[in-house]
């Protein structure tokens, strides 16, 4: 019995020691599996070093991994130093009064022996998700200025139906004229009485006697009244020949009038900017509606009933954390409470206050996460962030803006499985490289250049968790139409340049045709000039002989002929 005892004293000390000696190694394998096993993730532990009197337990990394994406961290935990109470271990509870946390970072690389071990991959919540782009091609934006160059063929044929048809009008008036000035009745009418007169002009000259010479001067109104028909006829015609001529030049003007105009543009870009404008807020509705599904399923996971696990589990209570916090390139130091695996543990919520720890960055992260009452308050406000291209990762939706600065605040209410959500994002001294645009490479180049003179950046968004309706107002719509109207403009007027360039070439050679015709017609203006001119000369000298001369006559010839009856 003796030798029994003292082999089973002999055993026991050796599991002591061993237990002693080992337990580091144990800590780490049991950490790493029954984590595991908790909290449906992969967790690897390094650098274990307790204190087995001392109940301090110094962990020099935890990496936690989610199972559906091993090469990723989804936390890395580094440099932690707890306070550990034993007693409540018999629970299966472990108690840390006191933590330090060197460094906690978020979605790294997942390391092991100090080496990565795949490259980087996109998190297990992008998977699957369609990323929206921004179409430009699907609202029929012409920013290369293609569809110009069927325009201003468009444009050629129109000069020359234009032309076709107007030189036939003028041709029309043309001909009219010719026939009316230059035919036989109107020149007989004018010649005949111009024959009429001069022989009524002879014989009042010379008429002596008086009977004969009231006879001439009857024949000579009659003349008159024949002048003042012709007259009346010719000044008619003239009015309308005058409305002819404008006709003439309406038509001239006519074609450079709609060269001038914004007539042959009005459909060539397809622009309408409260569509574009609905597009880009159609993206940043999508894009934000998937923001605020992850918040709320972080709040339901994290609020979720724990599920039955084999094999052996303990629960975490922590009870003051002192951490560092680094995501992406800011740095936040602060405190946590009562942090808790599980509703139950404590009545207490966990608290978390984070300051920034950046020259640079300033402003503070403070929030509350209940489980009892299963809600949470969170309020960010940080300004100063430096964007980089971890910031922005695999997401191009709208424009790459590595090196500008972000302010941003976020107000977080969660009751009741409800989300309320406020938050504003403003980005300032962008550095936007449109050479990231995710974009058709034509439209890439064209707004390549306006982009890089974007100055700021807005957008301020509210949802409401009990109407399921979100709300944002931003400035990117407004700015990007900007830029494409102005591209827009300026093919525009590049275009209606070459446009009027075109249009003086074939309306050159096709007035000179017409011109010919004009100058047909200026000939006829200057014939009938002419013959009004006459017709006028004709009718004065008429009326002369009839008021003075022919009186004159009348007198003289009375005169003799009483010299003749007393004789």
């Amino acid at each position: 019995m003796k030798k029994i005892l003292g082999i089973i004293a002999g055993v026991l000390i050796l599991i002591i020691f061993g237990t002693y000696l080992f337990r580091n190694t144990l800590i780490e394998y049991f950490g790493e599996r029954i984590g595991s096993q908790k909290y449906g993730a992969r967790i690897d532990i390094d650098d274990v070093d307790l204190d087995l009197f001392g109940s301090s337990l110094k962990v020099g990394r935890v990496q936690i991994t989610d199972k559906n994406n091993t090469m990723r961290n989804i936390g890395d935990l580094q440099k932690i130093n707890l306070d550990i109470q034993y007693k409540p271990l018999l629970k299966k509870l472990i108690v840390i009064d006191d933590a330090t946390l060197g460094l906690v970072e978020v979605f790294t690389p997942r390391e092991a022996d100090g080496a990565i071990i795949n490259k980087e991959s996109p998190l297990p919540s992008d998977a699957g998700e369609t990323e929206e782009k921004l179409d430009l091609s699907s609202l029929k934006i012409d920013l290369s200025g293609d569809n110009y160059r069927k325009i201003l063929d468009d444009l050629n044929i129109k000069i020359v139906e234009e032309f076709d048809a107007e030189r036939g009008k003028i041709e029309k008036i043309h001909t009219y004229w010719d026939n009316k000035l230059k035919g036989e009745d109107y020149k007989d009418r004018l010649k005949n009485i111009e024959t009429k007169y001069k022989v009524i002009e002879e014989r009042i000259k010379d008429e002596k006697n008086p009977v004969e010479l009231l006879n001439e001067l009857d024949k000579l109104n009659d003349l008159i009244e024949e002048i003042d028909v012709l007259a009346k006829e010719a000044e008619s015609d003239k009015k309308q020949f005058d409305r002819d001529i404008k006709v003439i030049k309406d038509i001239q003007k006519k074609a450079f009038k709609y060269i001038n105009s914004d007539e042959p543009f009005k459909d060539i870009a397809g622009w309408d900017e409260k569509q574009f404008q609905s597009q880009i807020n159609l993206i940043l509705n999508n894009y934000l509606k998937k923001y605020i599904g992850r918040n709320i399923d972080f709040f339901n996971e994290f609020n979720k009933k724990d599920e039955t696990h084999e094999g052996e589990t303990y629960d975490l209570w922590v009870k003051n954390t002192s951490l560092t916090f680094k995501h992406l390139n800011y740095t936040l130091k602060g405190g946590v409470k009562d942090v808790t695996s599980k509703a139950g543990i404590t009545p207490n919520p966990i608290k978390f206050n984070l300051n920034a720890d950046d020259k640079a960055v300033k402003g503070n992260i403070l929030g509350e996460l209940n489980r009892e009452s299963e809600t949470a308050k969170i309020k960010l406000n940080l300004s100063g962030l430096t964007v980089d291209d971890k910031m922005t990762g695999e997401n191009k939706n709208l424009i790459i803006i590595v090196g500008s600065k972000m302010n941003l605040s976020y107000n977080m209410n969660y009751e009741n499985k409800i989300l309320d959500l406020d938050g504003k994002m403003i980005l300032d001294d962008l550095k936007i490289n449109p050479n990231e645009l995710e974009m058709d490479p034509v439209i890439k180049e064209v707004l390549g250049e306006g982009l890089q003179e974007i100055d700021e950046l807005i957008m301020d968004y509210t949802y409401d968790g009990t109407k399921e309706k979100l709300e944002f107002n931003t400035n990117i719509g407004t700015i990007l139409s900007g830029l494409i109207k102005e591209v827009l403009d300026e093919n525009i007027k590049k275009y209606k340049a070459e446009a009027k360039l075109l249009a003086d070439k074939e309306i050159k050679k096709y007035t000179k045709k017409l011109n010919t015709e004009v100058e047909k017609v200026e000939e006829l203006k200057k014939i009938m000039g002419e013959s009004s001119k006459e017709l006028k000369i004709l009718e004065e000298k008429t009326k002369s002989n009839k008021d003075s001369e022919s009186t004159r006559n009348l007198i003289d010839g009375l005169e003799d002929g009483l010299k003749n009856l007393f004789n």
